[in-house]
């Protein structure tokens, strides 16, 4: 999104958190919600995140995308092959 793109994370987050109460059916704005949360460094949550999206959606490639750049970001290399797979 915009917010994301000027470097604005936490205002990133609210955007997709309120597009998400606007249709919680809506997994794309949950796994770019994962994504911003990586970007302001909050690791541990974006993993949650992320991986509710790909539960919720397993068709949804660019979820699993997202999961595997987060578990790089944690360090955990095998675990980012297998998101990816």
């Amino acid at each position: 999104t915009a917010y994301r793109a000027v470097k604005r994370f936490d205002e990133a987050v609210l955007a997709y958190e309120r597009a998400i109460a606007l249709d919680p059916q809506l997994t794309i704005a949950r796994s770019n919600r994962g994504n911003a949360l990586v970007s302001r460094g909050d690791i541990k949550h974006a993993l949650k995140v992320l991986t509710e999206a790909t539960e919720r959606d397993p068709r949804l490639a660019i979820a699993f995308s997202n999961l595997g750049n987060a578990k790089r970001t944690d360090k955990d290399i095998p675990g980012a092959i297998d998101a990816c797979r």
